[in-house]
């Protein structure tokens, strides 16, 4: 009789399935990575500033009757033209603040409802960085580029630290990518481009909440700080280390020493002010 015998291990169609499904894994993982969701953050950057250009040259100007300085007479640049262009429709409304302030400082008092962190960086990489443009264009234009590459870059950090934040928060995978797609792609982003504070602010609140996550106090407590320089309301920002300190202190195993210790404390005073 003949015996037939099996062979050890898995059937080949198995082993293949196994293969299959692992390098789908793995294409999933290289697609899902920080890289990708920086390089979707700068396409919306670019989308956002096409549209704009194309509103600027095709829809009339709309006048509101609200803060607008007069500028200081300067011999007209060669690439002014170009800049007001491309550049021109981020220049409206508490943009006209924010360059007025990082220009010429709080001169007028309405002024100052707007807090100096992004004006002084506008300024910095206008005085610095942006200093050869200074030959080619008024230095007012100068700091229109300098706030709309600020703000760009401004955006792609925080697009990095969304995606890593949500990685902690809600797994690995499509969501943070899906997350940082939500965060680049809607109307409100357009503010994020505009002369505006709100994407520096974004940018140091997901700072912080990362930080605060991977327990990094120092830089934890730079990006509140910063983020309190930059708007009024960076000053709520501190209930993230606060419940982050709660939770620590009441969630560890030392909590129940702690708690005596804490009434030892309490108890000692009052001994002694009954024994007098």
């Amino acid at each position: 009789m003949t015996v037939i015998r099996r062979r050890k291990g898995r059937p080949k169609c198995e082993h293949l399935s196994a293969e299959l499904s692992n390098s789908k894994n793995e294409s999933d993982m290289v697609w899902y990575t920080p890289r990708k969701a920086i390089k979707f953050a700068a396409y919306s950057r670019i989308i956002v500033l096409v549209i704009q250009v194309m509103a600027n040259y095709l829809l009339a100007d709309h006048e509101p009757d609200v803060f607008n300085p007069p500028g200081v007479e300067e011999p007209v640049g060669s690439l002014d033209p170009a800049v007001e262009l491309l550049l021109g429709g981020f220049r409206r409304w508490d943009s006209i603040y924010m360059l007025h302030i990082a220009e010429h400082g709080y001169t007028y008092e309405n002024t100052v409802a707007f807090f100096p962190a992004f004006p002084l960086l506008v300024k910095g990489i206008g005085m610095s960085l942006l200093y050869p443009l200074q030959h080619l264009m008024t230095f007012r234009h100068v700091l229109m580029v300098s706030a709309f590459l600020l703000n760009f870059t401004c955006f792609l950090i925080a697009a990095w630290y969304l995606y890593h934040l949500s990685t902690i928060l809600i797994g690995k995978g499509n969501r943070p990518l899906f997350s940082v797609l939500a965060f680049s792609f809607n109307p409100a982003s357009i503010f994020m481009s505009a002369a505006y504070s709100e994407t520096l602010f974004v940018m140091l609140t997901l700072a912080l909440m990362y930080h605060v996550e991977k327990k990094q106090c120092v830089k934890a407590t730079i990006a509140l700080a910063l983020a309190t320089a930059t708007r009024s309301n960076g000053v709520v920002l501190a209930g993230y280390p606060l419940y982050f300190l709660l939770k620590t202190l009441f969630t560890s195993d030392q909590y129940p020493r702690r708690i005596g210790m804490i009434r030892l404390v309490r108890y000692v005073p009052n001994s002694l002010h009954q024994a007098q």
